[in-house]
């Protein structure tokens, strides 16, 4: 006897899936599917725990297991009992599979210098999304803000930004939380890149904690973004694009970065060049 229609459908989704890595900041347990898109879903467990399925173009992440011949828009539950990794009831493989070493603190020293962060800046004013948060670093961009709704959000983020420049943290994150556009907003990707960033300053600790004890991210994924970076945690591109700005001076890898989401890239480097 066959199986049924729907269990045949959720097999073929999957039958063909190969793991490629493994984020090491991906814990056990069981999750359900929180959003979907095309190369990507995002997967909430009971207790918070957050995971992306992602395919492997996109490359690792901490929270992220890079897939290769996967329908992600099909799946609806994972299951993570490391080393199994169950999708929707299938086992998948994952003898050899490496481990996405998320971890920034291995290359932080030396610490990227006033000359590397304006080989980066340069870059990126250049090449950022016309409605990111380059505006902080370049008010010129402010022009491409017209409607009610993105002046609004300007202001807001430019009070949020003169609140860390003043260093009342707290009241810069909570100013910066959940405003701007995108699935992820914008103020929480600048969040995410600033807490980045305070892991290459001497002084990092405390703002960290400060910022942390606000709980910043405004929805599951943000947030899971924000805990990442207040650990120390990036994804492959952001990785990269540090290490070459590390090793070689240069912003080879910004435009993979600059390609993440809509705007979160983007914002995500207007928070750390910020900070």
């Amino acid at each position: 006897m066959g199986l049924p229609l729907a269990e045949h459908r959720r097999a073929a989704s999957t039958a063909v899936c190969r793991v490629e890595s493994v984020g090491d900041r991906v814990e056990n347990g069981l999750y359900s599917l929180h959003s979907a898109f095309a190369s990507a879903a995002n997967f909430i467990a009971d207790d918070g725990a957050f995971l992306s399925l992602v395919s492997a173009e996109k490359g690792g992440g901490p929270f992220n297991i890079c897939l290769s011949g996967c329908a992600f828009a099909s799946v609806r539950f994972v299951e993570v009992h490391l080393p199994r990794l169950i999708v929707d009831g299938l086992e998948l493989e994952l003898d050899s599979v490496p481990a996405y070493d998320s971890s920034v603190a291995a290359f932080r020293h030396p610490r990227i210098g006033s000359g590397e962060l304006a080989v980066l800046e340069k870059a990126y004013l250049k090449s950022a999304t016309s409605l990111s948060m380059a505006f902080v670093l370049d008010s010129s961009r402010l022009r491409h803000f017209i409607s009610g709704f993105e002046r609004g959000f300007a202001e807001r983020a430019l009070n949020g930004c003169a609140s860390f420049s003043a260093r009342d943290y707290a009241l810069a994150a909570r100013t910066l939380n959940g405003t701007g556009f995108g699935f992820t907003p914008s103020g929480d990707d600048f969040i995410a890149g600033l807490l980045l960033a305070t892991h290459f300053s001497s002084a990092g600790a405390q703002v960290r904690e400060i910022i942390a004890a606000e709980k910043p991210g405004s929805n599951p994924v943000s947030a899971a973004a924000c805990r990442a970076a207040c650990g120390g945690c990036a994804s492959a591109p952001v990785k990269q694009l540090l290490r070459e700005l590390q090793v070689c001076g240069t912003s080879r890898g910004l435009a993979e970065v600059l390609k993440i989401g809509s705007t979160s890239g983007a914002d995500l480097l207007a928070g750390f060049i910020f900070a």
